[in-house]
């Protein structure tokens, strides 16, 4: 009686699907599992008991196991920074600088906080954009122990998927997420930072940064334009 199953009438594409499930949901937490994705049995249980005492934090994720034929060609890292500093510039800053898998994603996040954020867009890398407007409301706590695992293998890794399966993968936005991904997350991030509950003082503070990023892959953004305005997918 507690598993509902929802089948799509048609092939929605992986960010409407993931937005999908969160708007069928009812509950005060929610957390996405993919397909190949393990967790031990105690992490809602640890996950719960730190949302229920701490009404600043908007999620928690943990420290996460890669397995999976593609593990080590795959490079995976998992993200191991303190995104609990009570200064929402510096969780935000902290975040965007991180390397490794996007583990807060993956966690256990409050549905209140979820629903305040622009959710999963039409293009690569906003579930960034999501995490990232998330920590500008709270905090996020990452658990020490091995609790969360990601399998990494052809079916699982975007990287390794052929152009077919990326369209069936991305379903009817397929050719349109492969536009402009840079500079779509880069707006994003900005138009996400204007809307934010957050004192304007806090703004100016993370807006240095974000134009920092910008020029930094200013390379990057021109040759997506480049290739969009010859329409090269």
């Amino acid at each position: 009686k507690r598993v509902r199953c929802q089948r799509n009438m048609e092939n929605l594409g992986v960010f409407r699907n993931l937005d999908r499930v969160f708007e069928l949901s009812t509950t005060p937490y929610f957390k996405w599992c993919a397909v190949g994705d393990l967790m031990e049995e105690s992490f809602l249980e640890r996950a719960v008991a730190v949302l229920e005492i701490n009404r600043d934090v908007t999620g928690v994720y943990a420290k996460t196991k890669f397995f999976g034929s593609l593990t080590e060609r795959a490079n995976m890292n998992d993200m191991d920074v303190s995104l609990e500093s009570p200064d929402p510039a510096v969780r935000y800053r902290t975040y965007l600088s991180a390397h490794g898998l996007n583990g807060p994603f993956h966690g256990l996040i409050r549905s209140e906080a979820l629903a305040r954020t622009s959710l999963n867009k039409g293009f690569k890398g906003s579930d960034l954009s999501m995490i990232a407007a998330l920590l500008l409301q709270g905090a996020i706590v990452r658990l020490s122990e091995e609790l969360l695992y990601r399998r990494i293998e052809p079916s699982t890794a975007t990287s390794a998927k052929t152009p077919q399966e990326l369209d069936e993968f991305f379903g009817e936005n397929a050719v349109t997420v492969k536009k402009l991904s840079t500079w779509k997350l880069e707006k994003q991030l900005i138009r996400d930072l204007i809307g934010a509950p957050v004192e304007t003082s806090t703004k100016f503070k993370i807006a240095p940064h974000l134009a920092r990023r910008l020029f930094w892959q200013r390379r990057e953004v021109f040759s997506e334009l480049g290739r969009y305005l010859r329409k090269v997918p």
